[in-house]
């Protein structure tokens, strides 16, 4: 019990040291040249001070003993005071002493001149001789209060000749809650605003007891008296030498004292005993020093600072922890986070040049030879992304010089959207801040990168609390967060992003910002947070729907555009007699029918269900338009706007968080926005070792075909990522790391799709990428090899094999058998890589924007439902030209909107179909192994229905009347493998979810698709690159369609020069890349 109280002190004063570290003792707003060496005495203590503790009116100090942080307790106040100096002042030492509560920022007429954070109630003292002048002279602070308590208190003093109080903070001072454009001018006039509130001298010391943090150090108080460093201009590997001669009041013990460089205040880690930071450029560590009550310890010091420091001045703070050297239990607490010097430090790259005006960004999509290109000024650059989670020094180092040029930047503050109680102007001015702070650090150390912005949309609670409306209700009518589908939230982030578009192009570095990434929902994935909790509390069922207001009028709306207002439409369309639409919403008996046991939910029932996910996918698709919209509008220049959507072959996992009930079932709309140019998802985690295909998650040549981007999310696992149970492989070493990471490389080569690198670290202690800098090599590596794509080589794709998936058809099928179907887009898909032969990826819904032509085969691959106009243009203008037409288990069986049925299968596919009821496993076994589908497996063999566990029962399964016979169901003697071949085009009939690599391979050679390689090691083939990677040791043939030049990227060297085949051997998990061309071609690209 005590050792479990005592962490959790230590827990609880980290999070005070966290929040409140980072006052200054000593801030310089002139350089002092006097002298070369800086002494300082520390303040007097505050309670001395003349000056009154302020703050707005109507807003009483708090003298609460609890410390109560919530986000509805942010606000800024602004206060201004016009004070005089006779001409005796001038030239006098002059000292400005401010102390607040938590963060302020200073100016002295109109200059600013410092910043700090309380912390263990240390005033900050600047030296304000050379910023004042004769007469009046103007003072300017802006606090911002993160908790419940806020305050301001600070006076100014003249030493010599004699002590002399210039100004003290009163009630005088002039205050305000609202920013005014250049309040902090000299001849801003702020008499309209109000008189300041000031607590009596008395309450001083009750308003120090009431700060848990001051009272808890006060009696182990440790004091600067003076400190002593050169001061000069300091490079990457000097030495920084100097001493601190430190006043112990009541410390007694053994300290671990720490100094630290670093643009931002500490956090610690207390089971390491380290100290942790985002912009920390080097820390000096001093173990056991020992400090007697009332003794004085002279604490000389000496550090060598890092290749990897920024342009500028940085703070040298100091740190002391009680306790031995990493002893957790007796790690009380960190004391006095005093800044004891700034040190001046110049790095060796090329400074940014920040413009004198702003320039509007310039940033467009070019699509050339079958590849996307981000156009940046003119210029063509490959889309080869790092995002970048963290905010130190040697992170930002390292991956400039990886040689990529975009990187994705993400802002600490998760929640665009303040409530009015927040004061948003206030509020998304500290949002910028904090954003302008980071851009500018990184552009200090690399100042050529361009950057796109990761803008989480999400209301903060007050928002929520001020929309009730908004929040989505469950089943059982518990609110839960916001809901996606209201028209309140995407206003409110129509306008949250138009501040931000505007305030980042009123930046001096504002045509690095070339593009947005808009999170919305969980992850920031468009994952519905009602969705993904939403389950009976109490059976443990799954109940899906959404019965808020806002979600209820959303439904209503659409539902009376798209039935045209006919109220006997509607009716008929969900059989419900006496539906209005005033009455329209979520059925939960229709989203969530009980004893349903079909895997098809029939629309001459459910037309209700599916009109509610679509309307939710439409909804979706709204919401990144309209957001998209007011970006572009806000915007003087040209931008890219982006979202995490389109999980089309992968979210129906999450048996409630599934594609349609995100509305990722809206891509094939999203795709036709003016307002969204890029698309970004993870690769499925289910396949990310050696010798796995990589399974992007959204259909990417639908992508391609509207001329918009697609990014695959690299975040990739490293054997220190933190363990997750849905990421799947996590390898043993880096070289495992190496060889995945060079196979996506491969698929990025060979496909039309973007990339960015994401640390899959979590946090900053354990970043992946500076795991090791043989990695960062690689990746450099990778991008000089991927860069490629931005020199003029065509990259059309070579693919004879199209693919068709339905995005909408997860609508209409049983959520409780939905990851059985997922091996149909997984499994499946995965077996294609191992085919020998490209293949290309569409939306059923761009049926007619296909380029036909080229395609032999075509897998028509969860097609179970389709309109008319869907099956006439298939009947017309696909199954022709001897087409292999490939359909699985229920081709067409939904007939959209309507009902379900044999003919309409029959119809698309020329098979005659029944409907079969088994009891046992619904697998198939193949009987005939003379056919051309069967080539090389042997009677016997079982097709597996999924790789779920065993099916006792599935339902509807079908049976083929006709055609040449395969293969049949295991339980009984019905047809569910079959060819039947028609004049113009043949079609084949696989009944299960899965289909066999062996069988793709038959299928393709029949077709007369070109095959690279007859081995089933997955391969990757592009126009001028292969790629293939291992799980054992292989020696195959790979074969290409005409004489080339092969030449080994990874091994650098040619393996054939005019010849139509190579010889390849591998080992276990390796990943081989090869460039092929003609020999003008090859000497291109190993110029390039």
């Amino acid at each position: 019990m005590k050792k479990s109280l005592r962490f959790m002190l230590i827990c609880s004063l980290a999070m005070f040291i966290s929040a409140f570290a980072g006052a200054a003792n000593k801030k310089s707003g002139v350089k002092d040249e006097s002298h070369k060496y800086t002494d300082l005495a520390f303040p007097k203590n505050i309670d001395t001070w003349k000056g009154d503790f302020i703050w707005y009116p109507e807003e009483k100090i708090k003298k609460t003993t609890e410390y109560m942080p919530s986000p509805t307790d942010f606000a800024t106040r602004f206060f201004k005071k016009k004070f005089y100096l006779d001409k005796a002042d001038i030239g006098a030492d002059l000292k400005l002493q401010i102390f607040a509560h938590t963060k302020y920022e200073l100016w002295i007429n109109g200059k600013k001149t410092g910043t700090g954070r309380y912390s263990s109630g240390k005033p900050d003292v600047y030296a304000i001789s050379n910023l004042v002048h004769e007469g009046e002279n103007d003072i300017s602070v802006k606090v911002e209060h993160h908790t419940s308590i806020y305050f301001l208190v600070a006076e100014i003093t003249k030493s010599a000749p004699v002590n002399k109080y210039i100004l003290v903070s009163d009630k005088n001072w002039k205050t305000t809650s609202t920013f005014f454009e250049n309040w902090t001018d000299f001849k801003f006039d702020a008499k309209d605003w109000k008189d300041s509130e000031a607590l009596p001298k008395s309450e001083n010391e009750k308003l120090r007891k009431s700060i848990p943090y001051i009272t808890t150090l006060r009696d182990n108080e440790i004091k600067i008296e003076k400190i002593a460093i050169d001061d000069r201009t300091y490079r990457p590997g000097d030495t920084v030498t100097g001493k601190i001669i430190l006043r112990s009041i009541d410390a007694n013990g053994s300290y671990n004292v720490f100094l630290r460089l670093a643009n931002d205040t500490m956090d610690i880690d207390w089971i390491s005993d380290r100290i942790v930071s985002n912009y920390e450029i080097a820390h000096h560590k001093i173990l056991n020093v020992n400090l007697k009550k009332d003794g004085v310890l002279e604490l000389p010091f000496s550090f060598v600072l890092p290749e990897f420091i920024p342009n500028g001045t940085v703070p040298l703070r100091i740190y002391f922890l009680y306790g031995n050297d990493k002893s957790v239990a007796t790690l009380a607490g960190a004391v006095n986070n005093n800044t004891i010097a700034f040190l001046k430090l110049l790095n060796n790259k090329k400074p940014f040049h920040f413009t004198q005006k702003p320039k509007a960004p310039q940033a467009t999509l070019k699509t050339d030879k079958g590849n996307t290109l981000i156009n940046i000024d003119g210029k063509d650059m490959s889309p080869v992304i790092f995002t970048n989670l963290s905010r130190g020094y040697e992170r930002f180092y390292r991956e400039a010089e990886t040689g990529v040029k975009i990187f994705r930047l993400s802002h600490y503050r998760n929640r665009m959207l303040p409530g009015k109680a927040e004061n948003p102007a206030e509020y998304y001015r500290r949002y910028f801040e904090c954003f302008d702070e980071q851009v500018r650090r990184f552009l200090s150390v690399n100042p050529d990168c361009y950057i796109i912005f990761l803008g989480i949309l999400d209301p903060t609670s007050q928002w929520e609390k001020e929309h009730p409306d908004t929040q989505a209700v469950m089943a059982d009518g518990i609110r839960y967060r916001f809901t996606l589908g209201s028209e309140e939230f995407i206003n409110g982030a129509k306008e949250a992003v138009s501040t931000l578009v505007r305030n980042i192009e009123s930046q001096p570095y504002s045509d690095r910002v070339i593009g947005y990434c808009f999170g919305v929902g969980k992850s920031c994935e468009m994952i519905d947070y009602l969705a993904y909790q939403n389950r009976a509390r109490k059976t443990g069922d799954y109940i899906i729907g959404d019965y808020s207001p806002a979600r209820c009028e959303a439904f209503r709306k659409w539902t009376q555009e798209k039935y045209q207002g006919n109220i006997d439409s509607l009716r008929k369309a969900w059989n419900i007699p006496d539906m209005t639409f005033e009455n329209i919403k979520p059925l939960k008996e229709l989203l969530n029918p009980k004893n349903h046991n079909s895997f098809f939910f029939n629309p001459e029932k459910y037309q209700h269900r599916s009109d509610y996910f679509q309307n939710q996918a439409e909804q979706a698709v709204k919401l990144m338009n309209d957001v998209g919209e007011a970006a572009k509008k806000s915007s003087k220049g040209n931008i890219l706007i982006g979202y995490y959507y389109g999980y089309t072959l992968h979210m129906g996992i999450h048996r409630v968080g599934g594609t349609q009930q995100n509305g990722h079932s809206g891509l094939y709309k999203a795709l036709r926005s003016e307002n969204i140019d890029f698309f970004v998802v993870p690769h499925f985690y289910g396949y990310r070792k050696p010798g796995d295909g990589i399974h992007v998650t959204i259909p990417g040549n639908s992508v391609n075909l509207h001329n918009k981007l697609l990014i695959d999310e690299n975040d990739q696992r490293t054997p220190i990522s933190h363990s997750m149970h849905f990421a799947g492989f996590q390898p043993e070493n880096i070289g495992q790391v190496r060889e995945v990471l060079w196979r996506d490389a491969a698929y990025y080569l060979t496909h039309n799709i973007g990339s960015w690198w994401f640390d899959m670290g979590m946090n900053n202690e354990k970043p992946w990428f500076t795991y090791d800098n043989e990695l960062l090599q690689e990746i450099k590596n990778m991008s000089s090899v991927l860069k490629i794509k931005d020199t003029g080589f065509a990259f059309n794709s070579p693919s004879e094999i199209a693919i068709i998936v339905n995005e909408s058809v997860s609508a209409d099928i049983q959520i409780d058998l939905i990851t059985a179907y997922l091996n149909l887009l997984r499994v499946t898909y995965n077996n294609f890589f191992k085919s020998g032969a490209p293949f290309d990826i569409y939306l059923q819904g761009d049926l007619k924007n296909i380029p036909w032509k080229k395609y032999k085969a075509v897998f028509f691959l969860n097609s179970f439902g389709f309109n008319d106009d869907e099956r006439n243009f298939i009947k017309n203008k696909v199954a022709k030209n001897n087409r292999f037409l490939i359909w699985n288990y229920a081709p067409g069986y939904i007939d959209t909107g309507k009902t379900l049925s044999l003919e309409t299968m029959k119809d698309v596919s020329g098979f005659n179909f029944k409907e079969i009821d088994i009891e046992d496993t619904p697998d198939i076994l193949i009987e005939n192994e003379n056919t051309f589908l069967t080539k090389g497996m042997k009677a016997g063999t079982r097709i597996k229905m999924t790789t779920t566990s065993r099916l006792s029962k599935f339902s509807p399964l079908f049976a083929t009347q006709d055609g040449e016979r395969a293969g049949r169901h295991i339980s009984c003697d019905e047809t569910a493998l079959a060819v039947k071949k028609f004049p113009d085009w043949t079609s084949i009939y696989i009944g299960a979810f899965l289909i066999p690599p062996e069988i793709i391979k038959n299928i393709i050679r029949k077709a007369g698709v070109f095959i690279y390689n007859d081995n089933n090691i997955t391969g990757f083939y592009g126009n001028h690159f292969t790629g293939f990677t291992a799980d054992k040791k292989t020696d195959f043939r790979c074969n290409f369609p005409s004489p080339l030049c092969v030449y080994d990227i990874r091994g650098k060297k040619l393996l054939g020069k005019n010849t139509d085949k190579v010889d390849l051997s591998m080992e276990d998990g390796e990943t081989l890349i090869l460039f092929i061309g003609n020999e003008n071609e090859l000497d291109e690209f190993l110029k390039l």
